[in-house]
């Protein structure tokens, strides 16, 4: 995994023809098939979703772009950096909101990720390099 400031982000989408906003991209919300998922609230539930979601996903090059952190307590921003440390990553989430998965990476990194966006209630999107798949995980 590798961090990815916005400019970076970017790149990776029009490199892809990947539209980055989610009004834009309105097509997929009419079109099905639509599958929504409401956020479990029990740790296991969300643990059990995010691995599901990311095996969905597949293993392909995959692109995870933060867009909304509320105010998260102290702690919850320590593992959220301590996380981001482990993958090698040193930049503030501010700085650098995108988390790049090569094809085939850290597939458990992927899934952790997915369950920390659950559990703190913030929002992102996942993007896939064969623009197949496009979420949008939000509370």
């Amino acid at each position: 995994m590798r961090e990815q400031t916005e400019e970076q982000c970017s790149q990776w989408l029009h490199r892809y023809s990947i539209r980055a906003d989610k009004r834009e991209r309105s097509d997929l919300f009419h079109k099905g098939p639509n599958v929504y998922f409401h956020i479990p609230e029990q740790a296991r539930a969300m643990v059990t979703l995010s691995y599901c979601l990311s095996d969905w996903i597949g293993t392909d090059e995959i692109l995870l772009r933060m867009t909304e952190w509320p105010i998260s307590t102290d702690l919850e921003m320590q593992i959220f950096l301590e996380w981001r440390q482990r993958q090698g990553c040193h930049s503030r989430l501010l700085d650098a909101p995108g988390h790049f998965f090569p094809a085939g990476d850290d597939v458990v990194a992927r899934k952790q990720l997915i369950f920390l966006l659950f559990a703190y209630n913030w929002e992102g999107y996942v993007y896939t390099a064969d623009n197949r798949s496009f979420v949008w995980l939000a509370d």
